[in-house]
């Protein structure tokens, strides 16, 4: 599964740097991790920590499935959960996550000052792609 959201990249990175198999997490810890606070919704309904898959998948679930993660022990009074890594390893390499994702803005950045907007390029490459492929 390919993560795209902004609002929770940094969780997805944070998951896919951990090396436990288990990271227990009060809600402020992962309002910690993405910068941000958590919509009122997430203290509100268990809906919101759900592990739905397909189409209708919630964008912050979204984040921790492709990171290779799903949430259990969900405890909406004491506000925590448990977020437990699925069968597949996180994505290896010498550089972490957030790292790239860092890199991957600052050359964003410095593209936008030359004028060039690296979604298009990006959209555009795969649009070339698919019409070598057909």
């Amino acid at each position: 599964m390919e993560f795209r959201g902004r609002k929770y990249r940094k969780l997805y990175a944070h998951l896919c740097d951990l090396t436990a198999q288990e990271w227990r997490a009060a809600f402020s810890d992962v309002e910690t991790v993405i910068g941000d606070t958590l919509p009122p919704s997430a203290r509100r309904h268990r809906a919101w920590w759900s592990n739905h898959s397909g189409d209708n998948i919630l964008r912050q679930a979204r984040a921790w499935i492709a990171a290779g993660w799903e949430t259990v022990d969900v405890d909406m009074n004491a506000e925590t959960l448990l977020f437990r890594r699925e069968d597949f390893p996180a994505p290896l390499g010498s550089v972490s996550t957030t790292d790239a994702l860092n890199a991957l803005d600052q050359l964003q950045a410095a593209l936008a000052d030359r004028g060039v907007d690296l979604a298009a390029w990006a959209r555009n490459l795969h649009t070339e792609r698919r019409a070598i492929d057909r």
